[in-house]
């Protein structure tokens, strides 16, 4: 998105107009969350900015498109890009297949940062403290914030399988068919978390090198990875061939 004069105006009275009624913002952002003005201010520190939205049009659509923080909404729409390709006609979810979109999203927007950097059509902006005004960011300062938020998409990841693993228990007491527990609750953390940041380093190695082989190479990236401990992944193909299993079938007792 280009950044016009008119567009950076708005944005410098939006930021001249939250420095000065920061607290009364706070507030209402606060009791909007249902938190305390003290437990979001802690929450937030001193990047009100950020989680400010100015009550018009054009800066809605400045804050969304342009500003810090759209990283994870950008991959969540390049799983669902990636989901409607591969999950077709009821076709059941896999453990490889579900890792693999969350590389997929990755690369896309690591693709779309380095190339909109390169080719100068990516422009996005953020506050800095320092210079006391809105600046555009660097490339580095993307793909490390979209490094963070990555890591955000991999705790989804985490969070269903060790609800799945939980998930057994409630199947062994409805005496339905189950999955024994072969690992506990932190090595299954550690093990998706550990591969998630593996594939993304191997992703980015290779990309440097060769943009294009590196994106057809994502499932094989994932395949080698996940396979690495091939007892886990095993285990965590099997959980998550149970995801939708739960709903339909636990019933009464």
């Amino acid at each position: 998105m280009v950044i016009t004069e008119a567009i950076q105006k708005s944005m410098q009275h939006a930021q001249e107009d939250l420095a000065k009624n920061a607290k009364e913002y706070r507030r209402q952002f606060a009791e909007k969350m249902e938190k305390s003005q003290g437990d979001f201010y802690e929450c937030s520190g001193e990047s009100e900015f950020h989680y400010f939205t100015y009550d018009k049009n054009l800066m809605q659509e400045v804050m969304h498109q342009g500003m810090r923080g759209d990283y994870l909404r950008e991959m969540q729409n390049c799983q669902k890009e990636y989901a409607r390709g591969v999950y077709t006609n009821g076709s059941s979810h896999d453990f490889l297949t579900d890792f693999t979109k969350n590389t997929y999203a990755y690369a896309k927007v690591y693709q779309a940062i380095v190339n909109g950097h390169a080719d100068g059509s990516r422009k996005r902006y953020q506050y800095d403290k320092e210079l006391g005004k809105m600046r555009e960011m660097t490339l580095e300062e993307e793909l490390s914030l979209l490094d963070q938020d990555y890591k955000d998409l991999i705790s989804l990841e985490t969070f269903s399988m060790i609800s799945q693993m939980y998930a057994q228990k409630t199947l062994k007491f409805y005496n339905k068919p189950y999955i024994s527990e072969q690992y506990d609750r932190e090595q299954m953390k550690a093990y998706i978390e550990d591969s998630g940041a593996a594939i993304k380093n191997c992703f980015a190695g290779r990309y440097d090198k060769n943009p294009t082989q590196a994106v057809k190479d994502i499932k094989s990236i994932v395949m080698e990875v996940l396979c690495d401990n091939k007892p886990m992944f095993e285990y965590c193909t099997a959980l998550n061939a149970q995801i939708h299993y739960i709903g339909g079938n636990t019933g009464g007792q």
